[in-house]
């Protein structure tokens, strides 16, 4: 309905500018028409070229110009035409904000799958290194990665909580020496 109301719109501007643009090339070729009279008469005599140049141009100041009409026909072709060229025009001034389907990455995502890798190399990395100190005993604590991984991965989530219980046994055995040698000095 917006459509249509918009053709009709657009069709009767276009039709209110064509008769506009008619009334005025009608016009100066009636008054290059009434120059050239103006011309033939200035050959004749004075009395009578003066006599004809003021009715020339009373006539010109006396004629009435056609009023345009409010309406105007239009075929459908031409409807058509309108209507495809409005839609086009549209379309350029919107082509800007419409946003393509799939969003496409610089350089093909080279640098983006280059990044990707670089950040799972220092995961895996910040992985190895805390089962390394977890192994080790020098160092408790884990990454949250490396709680991610192990509790997807259930081999190495059994592994790493044997190798743990074996640090708290070789830590608690280790106090009890410490202990034990240190009452044997005493005694």
């Amino acid at each position: 309905m917006a459509l249509s109301t918009l053709n009709s719109q657009a069709q009767v501007s276009a039709a209110q500018a064509y008769l506009t643009q008619y009334q005025t090339d009608n016009n100066q070729q009636q008054v290059q028409s009434v120059k050239k009279v103006n011309q033939t008469n200035a050959t004749r005599s004075a009395n009578e070229s003066g006599y004809q140049a003021t009715r020339a141009q009373q006539q010109v100041k006396n004629r009435e110009l056609p009023q345009p009409s409010t309406s105007v026909a239009i075929s459908k072709q031409a409807q058509e035409k309108l209507a495809a060229e409005q839609a086009r025009e549209v379309d350029e001034k919107h082509e800007e904000f419409i946003t393509p389907l799939e969003p496409t990455l610089p350089n093909e995502g080279e640098k983006i799958e280059d990044y990707l890798a670089f950040k799972k190399g220092i995961k895996q990395y910040q992985i190895y290194a805390d089962l390394a100190n977890i192994a080790t005993g020098s160092n408790q604590h884990m990454s949250a990665s490396t709680a991610y991984y192990l509790s997807n991965n259930d081999g190495a989530r059994n592994a790493t909580v044997n190798v743990m219980n074996k640090n708290m046994q070789m830590a608690a055995m280790q106090t009890y020496y410490d202990t034990t040698q240190a009452i044997n000095t005493e005694a």
